[in-house]
């Protein structure tokens, strides 16, 4: 649940690359906390999302310019002097900082995480794609979902559509069509052991075939 003391912050995936190895570590065990969620619930797949720290931009797409990482935080004054407010985003304070330092990301003070990559214009035009999504709270996943829209926008005008890959064993489709107004577009099945085909990461294990749904959301 989310309070008038909250705020969001963005770090765009150039500055996020050049952060400090404690930054990326805290990033990668807080964002493999929340995909552990479903991960435990369902026991469809076996992996961390995310293999390491060194790897962390490269397994959520966020190693291409125009990439952009937000996180809805408790606290902002405890996270890092280099913040500084650049506006607001939905109906919360916006910070960033083009400072690639240290911040002091932990489970007490993050409340919810979405990041936005690049999509392949060959397949659906003026698309980016929804990934590290993750939610600490009642309601913060669909409130960082529905508030970050405004800033991404902004930067990215051109962009009127979100696209969502989700593993349908753990019964996101239906969250993400009735909380988020997405649609799907199609299914495919993953077979266990073509994982790497699909384009998952080499260490990504799964207990048994999976079905990838493809979502949209117009914006």
């Amino acid at each position: 649940m989310t309070s008038a003391e909250n705020s969001i912050i963005v770090i765009s995936g150039p500055v996020l690359q050049k952060c400090s190895d404690g930054t990326l570590r805290a990033l990668t065990a807080i964002l493999n906390k929340g995909y552990d969620l479903p991960r435990y619930k369902f026991n469809a797949v076996q992996s961390d999302r995310v293999q390491d720290h060194e790897s962390f931009c490269h397994d959520f797409g966020l190693d291409e310019e125009g990439t952009m990482l937000y996180l809805l935080v408790n606290d902002i004054k405890d996270i890092s002097s280099e913040l500084k407010l650049i506006g607001t985003t939905g109906s919360y304070p916006l910070y960033s900082s083009d400072v690639p330092g240290h911040y002091n990301f932990s489970f007490e003070n993050v409340l919810a995480t979405i990041a936005y990559k690049t999509f392949p214009a060959s397949e659906i035009p003026n698309s980016f794609e929804v990934t590290a999504f993750t939610s600490f709270g009642k309601g913060c996943g669909i409130e960082i979902a529905n508030a970050t829209i405004e800033h991404f926008k902004k930067v990215h005008p051109s962009c009127d559509s979100l696209i969502a890959k989700v593993i349908t064993n753990h019964d996101l489709v239906p969250y993400y069509e009735k909380k988020l107004n997405y649609i799907e577009l199609d299914r495919i099945t993953v077979p266990k052991k073509e994982t790497v085909k699909a384009k998952f990461h080499d260490s990504f294990k799964i207990a048994c075939d999976i079905q990838v749904a493809t979502l949209k959301r117009m914006i």
